[in-house]
């Protein structure tokens, strides 16, 4: 498996579509195994973006000596919110590669605040897309894959 630091925009679209999806309140998040909410705003998007990044660098970067990097120190980040509405497959497909590219040993990395942010945006993605509102909460009929 080859792991890549990802463009910083990929980042950013991530945030975005958090922010986009959050309550009036933010949005709403914690580490794994913890009751602590965390909340992601406006005004901490650049806290968030960075330790998002932060620790894509270190599972691609971080662990190689200086010489060996193709990214020798952690660029600053500074959240820059894209335009437009977020696509949920998209946003669903950029958290896929964003673990694909971070997660390294799940056993590290399930417990994480990162891992926390991930999960509640998959679920604010699955929530997006169309025909969710309309689909049943429960089955009661075996028919229900000829419904559609």
């Amino acid at each position: 498996m080859s792991a890549n630091l990802l463009p910083k925009v990929h980042i950013d679209a991530l945030v975005t579509a958090a922010l986009h999806w959050a309550d009036p309140d933010g949005f709403r998040y914690r580490r794994l195994l913890t009751m602590r909410m965390l909340t992601l705003t406006t005004a901490n998007a650049d806290q968030v973006g960075e330790m998002l990044w932060r620790a894509n660098y270190d599972n691609t970067e971080g662990w190689a000596l200086p010489e060996e990097r193709s990214v020798v120190e952690m660029p600053a980040y500074t959240f820059e919110r894209l335009s437009g509405h977020p696509d949920p497959v998209v946003v669903l497909k950029a958290i896929s590669c964003y673990r694909y590219q971070t997660a390294g040993d799940p056993e590290d990395f399930e417990g994480t605040e990162v891992c926390g942010f991930l999960d509640r945006l998959t679920a604010a993605a699955i929530r997006q897309l169309p025909g969710w509102d309309e689909a049943p909460w429960y089955i009661e009929g075996r028919d229900v894959f000829l419904a559609s």
